[in-house]
């Protein structure tokens, strides 16, 4: 009986599964940032028919770390942090190690900022910001 029960679940939700599906591509710039969202949604209409609909984001749809430019990626030092509207007015940053560890925090106060990481050791670093309730989080690999 238990064994029956599981399969008509199995049997009921399945086609629940067929009739819409939902794609999601990312597409990436030269330095690793992501530069475009497109997402994808598949409906089954009434006549069994499949219909695509495909929206990709306009750029006042866009999130806000989708309007953060970190580069250069890999950098030997010195990495810019481009805004494409101004911060919020509490807006910061936290560079940390892989392991978490904090290394630097700063406060982002124009649409432009240079973080200086030549003093710190050749490896990766995760770079995030917080523009208000927007955060993004961007590899840094120091070379």
């Amino acid at each position: 009986m238990k064994g029956f029960m599981i399969l008509l679940c199995i049997y009921l939700l399945f086609p629940l599964a067929t009739i819409a599906q939902t794609s999601v591509v990312f597409e990436y710039d030269d330095a690793g940032n992501r530069a475009r969202r497109t997402i994808s949604t598949f409906k089954m209409s009434e006549a069994d028919s499949a219909i695509a609909e495909l929206k990709t984001l306009q750029p006042d749809e866009e999130t806000e770390a989708q309007r953060i430019s970190v580069y250069p990626n890999p950098t030997d030092g010195l990495v810019n942090i481009d805004f494409g509207l101004p911060p919020e007015p509490k807006a910061y940053y936290i560079l940390t190690s892989m392991n978490g560890a904090q290394i630097v925090r700063g406060n982002l106060t124009s649409t432009q900022t240079q973080l200086n990481l030549i003093n710190l050791g050749k490896g990766t670093y995760i770079l995030q910001i917080v523009n208000g309730e927007e955060k993004g989080k961007f590899k840094i690999v120091k070379q």
